[in-house]
């Protein structure tokens, strides 16, 4: 029927709109991974550990105290370490680790992406305004004023001014400054809102 075919049509869409936006997500891991790389062992193991602090304050913020992230760095014969990102998470006691590509849900992938993406900029001292388009498309509803608030807390610790393009009402209703765009006959406006 046209009804079954309008949905399955959405439902493609949707998951079209998924594999791109966790391709793009991807894309910062293995920046990270080739960046890691390619440093000498010392900075390795300081931007190692600033990258675990700046995930987990980022995961714990949004999603709760029994949150970590991890990066596991393994020699090989090649001479080139072996890079993986692991989210940590605490159940009774006991240590789950995990592939953030994986999905715990709530859009934790989406968590820790956009947060690689700031400590890279901030460790390779890149200066300027960051834009980041639907950061955290995927984080479910109950955690999206976390997550704006963690966005607003990047901007503020590191005096970057931070644009977010979203379609996200939850979203934007957490947001300190809002620009909407409205297009009309064919030309777009922007209207500043309180």
């Amino acid at each position: 029927s046209k009804m079954r075919r309008l949905l399955h049509i959405e439902q493609r869409d949707t998951l079209v709109d998924k594999v791109d936006t966790l391709a793009k997500e991807l894309n910062i891991f293995d920046k990270t991974r080739i960046f890691l790389q390619s440093v000498a062992d010392v900075a390795r193991a300081q931007t190692k550990e600033r990258l675990e602090r700046i995930v987990t304050n980022a995961l714990q913020a949004v999603r709760g105290p029994e949150y970590s992230f991890h990066v596991r760095i393994r020699p090989t014969a090649t001479g080139r370490p072996e890079v993986d990102f692991l989210t940590i998470t605490e159940v009774g006691g006991r240590k789950i680790e995990s592939l953030p590509t994986l999905g715990k849900g709530g859009g934790v992938i989406d968590i820790i992406a956009t947060t690689l993406k700031f400590a890279m900029l901030e460790i390779e001292d890149n200066d300027g305004i960051i834009w980041m388009d639907e950061p955290f498309k995927f984080v479910s509803e109950e955690y999206v004023e976390n997550a704006s608030n963690l966005l607003q807390y990047m901007g503020e610790t590191s005096g970057r001014q931070i644009i977010a393009i979203t379609h996200d009402t939850g979203f934007i209703e957490a947001c300190n400054r809002k620009i909407r765009i409205i297009q009309e006959d064919g030309h777009a406006r922007a209207v500043r809102e309180q």
